[in-house]
């Protein structure tokens, strides 16, 4: 068997249900504080990290693949963590992890780069 059939994910139903709410809680707060509360386009630098938070949050979700537990070497499992056994199954989960890391950063680019569009006048 190789590692292409193998399903790499390291969450459960828990984690990433728990990941989805906190993504899109964290996507809309920042999102309202900005378009509600403040005016000034130099805040954006504030909501960086929050944007790419919530980005992160969300695509570990649907990846079902969490970045920290694949730095580890873990996965969660109903009830705790359990270390991942198979070198090659951990590595893979790794390179996943950078490309979820990847991909969290280019979608808060995104949402940053369309606040602007909408903000300009």
């Amino acid at each position: 068997m190789t590692i292409g059939q193998v399903c790499l994910t390291n969450l459960d139903a828990t984690g990433r249900r728990r990941r989805l709410v906190l993504g899109f809680a964290v996507l809309s707060a920042t999102l309202a504080a900005h378009f509600f509360f403040v005016r000034d386009r130099n805040w954006i630098l504030v909501e960086v990290p929050a944007f790419f938070f919530g980005w992160l949050c969300i695509v570990q979700a649907i990846e079902r693949t969490c970045v920290r537990r694949a730095a580890e070497g873990t996965e969660e499992i109903e009830g705790g963590l359990r270390r991942i056994a198979e070198p090659a199954i951990a590595a893979a989960l790794r390179l996943k992890a950078r490309w979820i890391f990847a991909t969290a950063a280019l979608a808060a680019a995104a949402t940053i780069a369309a606040i602007f569009f909408v903000g300009a006048k």
